[in-house]
């Protein structure tokens, strides 16, 4: 894994034991379950409900290695996955929401299609 990179198979891990822990499989979907220690999750900028897996409506998560996290990326507390995870803060102009934002429902990004 390079530096600052993706886990392998993150977003549709192999049914292996080392992952069983920091993994979760809703209908077909992996979610995150644990985080590995000495690493960070974080997500992008995508609107998202409390239990989004990766890859769904453009929906990305991912981890990198703690001193690896970038400069500007801060603590979310929107909701997801009931981990603590990080966010980008790159964009200003929206980051007064970006701070209350909370995840939505399925309902409502259902309604978006």
């Amino acid at each position: 894994m390079g530096k600052g990179g993706l886990l392998k198979d993150w977003h549709r891990p192999e049914p292996k034991i080392h992952n069983a822990r920091y993994f979760k499989v809703v209908e077909d979907w992996a979610l995150p379950a644990a985080i590995p220690p000495g690493y960070v999750l974080a997500h992008n900028h995508v609107r998202r409900a409390v239990d989004m897996p990766h890859a769904r409506n453009g929906f990305r998560c991912w981890i990198w290695r703690k001193d690896d996290l970038p400069r500007g990326w801060k603590r979310c507390e929107c909701g997801w996955s009931g981990l603590p995870h990080y966010r980008a803060t790159w964009d200003k102009r929206n980051e007064a929401k970006l701070q209350h934002y909370r995840c939505d429902s399925w309902k409502t990004i259902n309604s978006w299609r």
